[in-house]
């Protein structure tokens, strides 16, 4: 069985391949900002080995990475459930750890 895609392109004329329509809501609104660069899915997080196994993934790539020009940085996700599974909860402890030793913010929609 495979997942369903959703295309979007944003106003610089990118074309990006979503995995919900939540990413494209977000993708939509990210976009109608003019101060703001941003990038979907394109980082990856490396995930601690003695984890691997739990997570399920050597990487995590969070949907959406932010870069406000006074130098902010954020990490959104795009989840629209609440995590509740184990896994769940793992996933979003690394990315956290990332961010705070990385400069970002995090966020869960």
């Amino acid at each position: 069985m495979t997942k369903d895609a959703f295309s979007f392109i944003d106003k610089l004329g990118r074309k990006f391949v979503m995995r919900s329509p939540l990413e494209i809501l977000i993708a939509q609104k990210i976009d109608q900002r003019k101060d703001l660069r941003w990038d979907y899915e394109t980082l990856r997080i490396p995930v601690p080995h003695e984890q691997q196994e739990q997570v399920g993934a050597r990487y995590l790539v969070p949907d959406f990475q932010l870069y406000f020009p006074c130098k902010e940085k954020w990490i959104v996700e795009g989840k629209g459930v609440t995590l509740l599974e184990d896994y769940l909860q793992r996933k979003n402890e690394i990315v956290s750890e990332y961010c705070k030793a990385n400069g970002f913010n995090y966020e869960i929609v």
